[in-house]
């Protein structure tokens, strides 16, 4: 039974402890020891569970999110509330252990109140979170050039069912977060369109949001679709399939 019975020892990283809704966390248990083998990593068995039963993969609805094996995983938190994410390790001989890890996700419309603006070519801004124009915004520039005015939190949602047309647009962040982009309303996902011309992958040409970041904390892209002028011989553009 290994070195004396000696069960694993797990040890877990988590990439953070707090963040706004929705949050991806990594976890990594590189370091978790065993006097029964040299090689951890490779065969120890390591299996997670997030604490988030309801959650699911977006491209797979039916398959549950919460669970994951492997000693690096992670994890997107979409809901606010406080979960427990835990870790069993088992070993060859069949002696197991568990470690626990308690992760915070905080309410967006708490965090934003105040910061929020809103994006529509089309006027519709019944569903946005305020009612105050001077957070209704026409363009996928002008939002992204209001999100990093100053330090957050601040967010940025674009309406569902319409299509935001850019050039390309370039931010070098340097300020604290959290930043959010998303989207509000009903209907399908926004569209982010590239309207470029294509003749080589040339940095710019395609390329529909580029960040520089320097040190942000906290920030998340979600419920978004990319789409340039996608030459499907070349494979220049972003994919009809750009979801985020």
């Amino acid at each position: 039974l290994g070195l004396g019975g000696q069960v694993p020892v797990p040890f877990v990283k988590a990439s953070r402890t707090s963040c706004v809704a929705p949050c991806g966390v990594f976890f990594d248990a590189t370091d978790t020891s065993s006097a029964s083998t040299n090689s951890p990593f490779e065969e120890l068995e390591y299996e997670w569970d997030f604490g988030d039963p309801s959650s699911f993969f977006v491209n797979r609805p039916g398959v549950s999110a919460n669970k994951a094996k492997g000693a690096i995983a992670g994890h997107v938190f979409d809901k606010a509330g406080t979960y427990t994410v835990s870790l069993s390790v088992k070993d060859i001989n069949g002696l197991s252990a568990n470690e626990e890890v308690i992760i915070e996700i905080k309410d967006p419309e708490t965090t934003y109140s105040g910061n929020t603006w809103c994006v529509s070519t089309n006027n519709k801004f019944a569903d946005c979170p305020t009612a105050n124009s001077q957070f209704h915004l026409a363009s996928f520039d002008s939002a992204i050039d209001k999100l990093f005015e100053s330090a957050g939190p601040r967010r940025i949602l674009f309406h569902k069912g319409e299509k935001f047309l850019t050039y390309g647009k370039s931010k070098s962040i340097t300020t604290d977060g959290p930043y959010a982009i998303g989207a509000y309303g009903v209907g399908a996902d926004p569209i982010i369109f590239g309207n470029t011309t294509l003749t080589n992958k040339t940095l710019m040409q395609g390329d529909i949001l580029i960040f520089y970041n320097k040190g942000v904390r906290d920030f998340s892209v979600a419920g978004l679709r990319f789409e340039s002028n996608y030459n499907a011989a070349t494979g220049i553009g972003m994919h009809p399939n750009g979801l985020v």
